[in-house]
């Protein structure tokens, strides 16, 4: 990982994808498709392959008009800037989920594991990059000032 992409004022670059996940989008049905992470947002794209490499390459270059025409590709699920908590979700019969709650108060959740494996750099993102704190706020959960 480049250390760049954690500065202020850098371009908006790409830190990891996962192919394949599902995403339980402001309280709708989970929808499959890719993760990508950036140092500025969480990228949701539609279908269970991802799409090619040079459709990736442009929406992480893309501002945020060109990422509007393209919704039938992607859609911005989290601008890192706006979380407001992050917390587990828990369900009865199957595995819990790790919840983001944005500052408008709409929810994003992801599975438990990818979470946790996203949560150090969403909160190295969070401090460094856009400058907010990030606080402990019970058993599992963490919400930023």
């Amino acid at each position: 990982m480049d250390e760049q992409a954690f500065l202020p004022g850098t371009p908006q670059v790409q830190l990891e994808e996962v192919p394949t996940v599902p995403v339980w989008i402001r309280d709708e049905r989970a929808k499959v498709g890719s993760l990508v992470l950036t140092n500025h947002r969480i990228l949701f794209i539609k279908g269970s392959g991802g799409p090619p490499e040079p459709l990736v390459t442009q929406l992480l270059s893309a501002s945020l008009e060109m990422l509007a025409r393209a919704t039938e590709h992607a859609q911005v699920l989290i601008v890192l800037a706006e979380i407001a908590r992050a917390s587990v979700f828990p369900r009865r019969l199957v595995a819990d989920l790790h919840e983001f709650t944005l500052a408008d108060g709409s929810s994003c959740r992801v599975g438990k594991r990818l979470g946790e494996r996203w949560e150090p750099t969403i909160h190295r993102l969070l401090t460094e990059r856009h400058q907010r704190s990030v606080v402990p706020d019970g058993t599992g959960a963490w919400r930023v000032t």
